[in-house]
């Protein structure tokens, strides 16, 4: 099952320079490990909480593919001195897609069907809709 790293950063600001080429130097190591599948650096634009400075946000095949790449390597986070790392790794729970088109136009979206743009993915109630389609659909149908 897919997995994504959000990884928040604090980054004091005589540190940005550093911190930016070792993250690269990170995803650079990243792309040659089996199972990664894409990374993006978020920079916080200062309009709201600016606790953390950037937050990378990366996708990986399974949680096994991304604690292999640390074998005999230290990520950006710990390699500079004041720049702390929040990682942590989550699945996707639910997903918001409104120009997603249901397959069955007679249907009438419902939170709980995993064809509509809102899928409910947790395990709280079976998915259905109100047309009385049933899981399993998958990911992205």
């Amino acid at each position: 099952m897919p997995i994504t790293l959000i990884n928040s950063f604090t980054v004091p600001q005589d540190k940005e320079k550093d911190f930016l080429k070792a993250w690269r130097s990170t995803i650079d190591h990243f792309t040659t490990a089996p199972g990664f599948i894409q990374a993006r650096l978020h920079r916080n634009t200062g309009l709201n909480d600016t606790t953390f400075q950037y937050v990378n946000i990366a996708l990986w095949e399974d949680a096994d593919a991304y604690h292999a790449v640390f074998q005999n390597f230290t990520p950006a986070g710990q390699r500079i001195p004041g720049v702390k790392a929040y990682p942590g790794l989550f699945e996707t729970y639910l997903e918001v897609n409104p120009a997603r088109q249901h397959p069955d136009p007679a249907c009438e979206p419902s939170k709980k069907d995993l064809r509509c743009p809102v899928r409910a993915l947790g395990p709280a109630e079976p998915p259905d809709c109100q047309r009385g389609h049933t899981a399993p659909f998958p990911l992205g149908s």
